[in-house]
C-alpha cells in the first residue's frame, strides 16, 4: 500500500519502466492510482487493467486492488462487475466494495 504520500511518484516511475510489470507492481500501481486520482493516473490505471489477461480476476489481491481503484475512479458498475466475477472473495474484496459504496 502507498502510505507515504508518494503515489504520484509511483505513477511516474511506473510509466518509465522498460520491463513488463508483474502482479506485485500492478497492485502497487492500482493502489497509487486509487490514491492519486488524476486524469493521468486514471488513464494509466485503466490501460494496465485493460491489458490484463482475462483470468486476472482469479487472483484475489490483483482483483481487489483493481476493484478499489475503479471505485475511487467512480466506476461503480465496472467495480461491481469485477467483484461479481471473482471466484474467491476475501475480507479485503468485500471491504473494497463496501468502502467504495460508502464513499459515493
Amino acid at each position: 500500500y502507498i502510505i507515504n504520500g508518494m503515489a504520484e511518484k509511483v505513477v511516474q516511475l511506473f510509466k518509465k519502466m522498460s520491463v513488463q510489470p508483474d502482479d506485485v507492481l500492478r497492485i502497487t500501481l492500482f493502489n497509487a492510482c486509487a490514491k492519486h486520482v488524476t486524469a493521468e493516473s486514471r488513464k494509466l490505471g485503466e490501460d494496465v487493467l485493460r491489458r490484463l489477461p482475462s483470468n486476472f480476476h482469479q487472483k484475489p489481491q490483483l482483483a481487489n486492488a483493481a476493484v478499489d481503484m475503479l471505485m475511487k475512479f467512480g466506476e461503480v458498475k465496472r467495480a461491481e462487475q469485477l467483484f461479481a466475477s471473482m471466484k474467491t472473495k476475501t475480507l479485503v474484496s468485500f471491504g473494497a466494495m463496501m468502502q467504495g459504496l460508502f464513499s459515493i
